[in-house]
């Protein structure tokens, strides 16, 4: 489904891009905050549990939503999951504190925002019940991106994202 975006829209999105992309060490009135999904089977490469950035407005009758998928490319074999898996694109053990480098949310107070960490080695799209072990290790991995991408969802409906009139959604890559 297509919606129609206003100029407003438009302005808003622009103005969330460029939130999520600035790099602000200020302390702010609107911080991001880190929130694992509910979900505890949405896990990262690592076995992780998933999470996202959000930074919902300060007008609290506020319907308007934007978030921005991060990419991140495909692992192709076990190996390089598991190295990917030990960074950014497979664990939340640095996104609490990557949260606090996106700058101040509270640019425009009527825009609801979040932030979909990647977490995953295939373009958000597994599924995978059980773990895949590495050959040659003791290690697992996990590929649950589906899972967490509509963890994440969830966790912004509960959020008053079910009440939306007007949604953004951008991403990267994968």
């Amino acid at each position: 489904m297509t919606l129609p975006l206003s100029p407003r829209m438009m302005t808003l999105a622009m103005t969330s891009a460029t939130a999520l992309l600035a790099v602000c060490p200020r302390a702010t009135a609107a911080e991001w905050t880190y929130m694992s999904v509910p979900d505890p089977e949405a896990l990262n490469l690592d076995g992780s549990r998933y999470g996202i950035a959000v930074c919902l407005s300060s007008n609290k009758s506020s319907t308007a939503w934007s978030f921005h998928a991060e990419g991140g490319g495909w692992c192709y074999d076990e190996k390089d999951c598991l190295h990917r898996a030990d960074t950014h694109l497979g664990s939340n053990k640095t996104w609490a504190d990557q949260t606090k480098t996106f700058g101040d949310c509270s640019e425009d107070n009527q825009l609801n925002k979040a932030f979909f960490f990647y977490g995953d080695g295939a373009s958000r799209t597994g599924d995978r019940k059980e773990p895949w072990p590495v050959p040659g290790t003791d290690k697992v991995l996990y590929f649950r991106g589906a899972r967490s991408l509509y963890a994440g969802i969830d966790l912004l409906l509960s959020l008053g994202m079910s009440e939306a009139t007007d949604v953004v959604f951008t991403g990267c890559s994968a």
